[in-house]
């Protein structure tokens, strides 16, 4: 991955929802992002965390009774 470049898994249905990679200044992060409202194409990022391994295996999964946060 090139600095800037990211991918992720997508859940579409309403307000989307993104967990994915991103790769900034030679550093890696896993984001979690989310649309603001429906129709929104540049959502708000949530949620950042910086890793230092080579492969990050990724799951989204939608719950129920999700915490505030992430609704």
């Amino acid at each position: 991955m090139k600095d800037g470049d990211v991918a992720g898994l997508f859940c579409f249905q309403n307000r989307y929802g993104f967990v994915g990679v991103k790769r900034e200044n030679g550093q890696f992060f896993v984001v979690m992002q989310k649309a603001m409202d429906k129709g929104d194409g540049v959502g708000k990022e949530i949620a950042k965390f910086k890793i230092e391994i080579y492969c990050c295996p990724l799951k989204v999964e939608k719950r129920k009774n999700m915490c505030p946060q992430c609704r």
